[in-house]
């Protein structure tokens, strides 16, 4: 059996595990297309509500915070922090900020990561510059804003994301990745501090059918050995 075949059934046994626990509320809140799925699956998910949403919270979220929490990052700076929502209007808020993506209201739960933007005088810069040291001026004229804003990935925060969303997974959580969102709309809605910048949202919720398995380039598309040959 293929690699990904295997997560996906890994992925539907712990969907039915939690669908025979009783987990699952007769209503749901159904995750409408809204972005790429994380991983293999297809972007429709469904979260249950109540009593499932309570659950989920509580055994949950902890756990998968704390796979955020032990994520490696360069130098062991750790610049970023974790938003957790779930207060249902202040989802709806956020939903509207991500350009009216509707769906986004149903998540019980939404976990935005914010960059912390190490100041210049710490050394911020220093790494992109020696990254591209032709453009090593260019890159110390900048105004701050603008180059947080172009810089915040070098921060990493799609690692502690990456592994908050393989934590729930093994836990038959599903997640789906925002990337489509007005920043300093949502920057203002969870009041942060002008050297933060929330860089992605990740909703969480619990599948309502087994996933789906999306078709993904081989190796031999994606890997060279040493030496690039087109």
């Amino acid at each position: 059996m293929k690699y990904s075949k295997k997560i996906a059934l890994l992925g539907y046994l712990v969907y039915k595990r939690k669908r025979l626990s009783g987990l699952g509320d007769k209503k749901k809140y159904v995750f409408r297309r809204g972005g790429d799925l994380c991983w293999i699956y297809s972007p429709n998910v469904v979260a249950y509500a109540s009593s499932a949403t309570s659950q989920f919270r509580r055994k949950w979220c902890q756990s998968i915070l704390e796979a955020g929490r032990l994520s490696p990052s360069g130098g062991n700076e750790q610049s970023w922090k974790f938003g957790v929502l779930t207060d249902k209007d202040l989802i709806a808020q956020v939903a509207e900020a991500a350009y009216n993506q509707r769906w986004l209201k149903s998540a019980p739960l939404l976990i935005v990561l914010v960059t912390v933007i190490v100041a210049a005088e710490r050394g911020g810069r220093d790494v992109q510059a020696a990254r591209f040291p032709h453009l090593a001026a260019e890159f110390r004229a900048l105004d701050n804003e603008l180059y947080g804003s172009l810089n915040m990935e070098e921060h990493q925060t799609k690692i502690p994301g990456t592994h908050m969303v393989l934590q729930a997974l093994s836990a038959g959580i599903y997640s789906t990745w925002v990337s489509y969102f007005d920043v300093t709309k949502v920057g203002s809605l969870l009041h942060l501090p002008a050297d933060s910048i929330a860089s992605e949202i990740i909703a969480f919720g619990y599948p309502d059918s087994p996933p789906k398995i999306q078709a993904k380039k081989s190796l031999e598309q994606l890997v060279f050995y040493n030496l690039y040959q087109p």
